[in-house]
């Protein structure tokens, strides 16, 4: 078998490898298989190396994963690292009378909202973790940065199996708290643009510590999953249920 030379290979190249290896290893014994899982470890670290240098700059995250923001993909979202970041993140870029963080508003969020929206409301602020909390009147001005938070935000409803397009009433919700939060934590502020328009959101901001909007949070995914997946199972259940039905129809049309 002809190989590319590692130090050269692209990573297509290398990747062909790889898989011609593994091919290999399929009918390969003894020695020879102890060779090719040499050489199969030795390619796959070229195929993560050449990733590396086409993905752009990795981020460090709170588990030690590294996270591409310029490429981010739904394997590499962890929920751990989404409930630390926005636990810690506060919100307004921190000009308020006291710490309140990204995961207390979204969990405040995710308890009014319907039952069927509440994993959006959840995880609406969940590309926060990976790059930042940006004040509203900023990010219109920052193209660039809405076109990465869309692709990190399209990874994340990947992984968590949202829809991308956020439900009327998590936006409406998102709209009405903010008159909320100022109410409870800028002392100092004056009239804003939504009042008039639109009715503070009636949930109650406490401010909790780091420590607590990280638990808080992680338990309500932790709740919003499994219902997600029970209706998940429910459905398929339903599904094998009515083929059951329909083939012995099929069956007793036969007869």
């Amino acid at each position: 078998m002809t190989y590319h030379n590692p130090a050269t290979a692209t990573l297509e190249e290398a990747r062909h490898v790889v898989e011609q290896i593994r091919k290999s290893l399929r009918y390969a014994s003894g020695e020879d298989a102890a060779d090719l899982s040499y050489e199969l470890a030795d390619w796959e670290r070229v195929v993560r190396e050449r990733e590396e240098q086409t993905r752009g700059d990795w981020m460090q995250t709170f588990t030690g994963r590294r996270f591409y923001p310029m490429d981010p993909r739904p394997e590499e979202v962890d929920p751990a690292d989404i409930a630390h970041a926005l636990s810690l993140l506060c919100r307004y870029g921190g000009h308020l009378d006291r710490f309140y963080s990204v995961a207390e508003h979204c969990v405040l969020m995710s308890e009014w909202v319907a039952p069927e929206n509440a994993l959006a409301a959840l995880l609406h602020d969940a590309t926060e973790a990976y790059v930042v909390d940006v004040p509203r009147p900023l990010k219109r001005y920052l193209p660039e940065y809405r076109s990465i938070e869309d692709a990190v935000w399209n990874a994340i409803c990947l992984r968590f199996h949202v829809a991308g397009d956020l439900p009327a009433e998590v936006k409406e919700a998102d709209n009405r708290i903010i008159l909320t939060e100022r109410n409870a934590l800028m002392s100092n502020a004056g009239v804003w643009a939504q009042d008039g328009i639109v009715e503070p959101l009636p949930v109650a901001i406490v401010g909790w510590s780091p420590a607590e909007a990280e638990l808080v949070y992680q338990g309500r995914l932790a709740e919003l999953m499994a219902v997600k997946y029970d209706e998940q199972d429910a459905a398929a259940i339903e599904e094998d249920r009515r083929f059951e039905q329909y083939r012995d129809e099929q069956r007793e049309a036969r007869r």
